[in-house]
């Protein structure tokens, strides 16, 4: 029989989970272990129509030779973590984001409709050091050779 005390804590079920979700999607942040809730920059942008900051630091990420990119969440924008979530692979999130740069990832980031000039000038302006000749080099190729089929309907009328 329902009561009082069941009905609470159906909708504490309910409210965690939808606590959950927002965070999931990133309009919430929980701090750990105090379990603090507030809105993340997201968020205040979803709720609170407020702007999404858009600068990148220099030197907001790091670009190893084997083409890990390294994020410090605190100095990249949102913008930012956005285009290397589209052209690159998210490996790994704890304090800093990695991503692995490939040439499936790049390519799957142009055939989705985004403009591979502005990746590359983003990580020519929150890299710390110039990008390396080979990265510009492989990213110039990867961006010319897509493996794009092209349909085209022809129609060709014969009299008998």
């Amino acid at each position: 029989m329902k009561n009082f005390e069941s009905d609470l804590n159906d909708l504490r079920r309910e409210i965690i989970s939808g606590i959950f979700y927002l965070h999931l999607f990133g309009l919430l942040e929980v701090e750990y272990p105090a379990r603090n809730i507030s809105l993340s920059e997201l968020g205040k942008n979803f709720f609170e129509s407020k702007p999404i900051h858009r600068h990148t630091e220099r030197g907001g990420i790091m670009i190893n030779p084997d083409f890990t990119i390294i994020a410090f969440p605190e100095k990249v924008s949102m913008i930012g973590i956005h285009l290397l979530k589209v052209f690159t692979e998210l490996k790994d999130f704890d304090r800093v984001y990695t991503f692995t740069l490939t040439r499936d990832s790049f390519q799957q980031g142009i055939l989705l409709g985004y403009d591979p000039k502005q990746f590359i000038q983003f990580l020519r302006d929150s890299s710390k050091a110039e990008l390396a000749q080979n990265l510009l080099f492989l990213l110039d190729e990867w961006g010319h050779n897509l493996p794009l089929v092209i349909v085209t309907e022809d129609c060709v009328l014969l009299k008998t």
